[in-house]
């Protein structure tokens, strides 16, 4: 959902875009929600809008969350302990690190210098640990979806560790490992133990305890 399309909504319809958006990053939402919303009349609108967080059926769960946990907030209470998948392996790329330095402002050669990156003991350039830390959020978005979640917050980091570098023209993959849930107001915590693996390192790239509120309802 563009801001362009938001802000182009009629009155009455931005509350349910903004929540199909929301869920959409938390929940893994396939098009047929919006498709539902744009099916009705502008009379039946606040009618939808007052039914909560749309809903996918079982077909659709499956065809969008391959590898991953598919639960509701009650469910996510006895995943606590448990492991739940692998994404898929990608390259970490040079362009993607070029880009994050130029975003965060952080251009030490060891990161953007190929060629003086390779006098060093790394051998070439690699990704910033805050890069690397940051795949955390599109590891988690892929590997756990909320059904009846409304908004997910991230809440804070209780502990990160970058054991060996995440060198460019490596692949990368990320675990998750459910540590605890815990009730809060409106939803639960979710602390989750995220690992960020390199291809044939025997060390993780990152550990980070990541912490995230989930939040139910209207």
């Amino acid at each position: 959902m563009s801001l362009r399309a938001h802000y182009q909504a009629p009155i009455g319809d931005a509350e349910l875009i903004d929540t199909m958006a929301t869920t959409v990053w938390t929940n893994g939402l396939p098009d047929s929600a919006l498709k539902r919303f744009h099916a009705v009349s502008s009379r039946d609108r606040p009618a939808l809008i007052a039914s909560g967080p749309p809903t996918f059926d079982p077909l659709e769960r499956q065809m969008t969350s391959a590898n991953s946990l598919v639960t509701d907030i009650a469910g996510l209470r006895e995943r606590a302990g448990a492991h739940i998948g692998y994404t898929d392996w990608q390259e970490m790329t040079q362009g993607r690190v070029d880009q994050f330095a130029d975003a965060t402002d952080d251009h030490q050669f060891i990161h953007v210098d190929v060629e003086r990156a390779k006098q060093t003991p790394f051998g070439g350039t690699i990704a910033h640990g805050f890069l690397t830390l940051s795949l955390v959020a599109p590891v988690s978005q892929q590997l756990m979806k909320v059904t009846d979640a409304v908004m997910g917050v991230n809440y804070g980091l209780d502990r990160v560790r970058f054991p060996a570098p995440l060198p460019v023209g490596a692949l990368w993959r990320g675990g998750m490992e459910i540590v605890e849930v815990t009730d809060i107001p409106g939803g639960v915590q979710i602390k989750a133990r995220v690992t960020i693996e390199v291809k044939d390192s025997e060390k993780p790239a990152c550990v980070a305890d990541s912490l995230v509120r989930v939040y139910g309802g209207r």
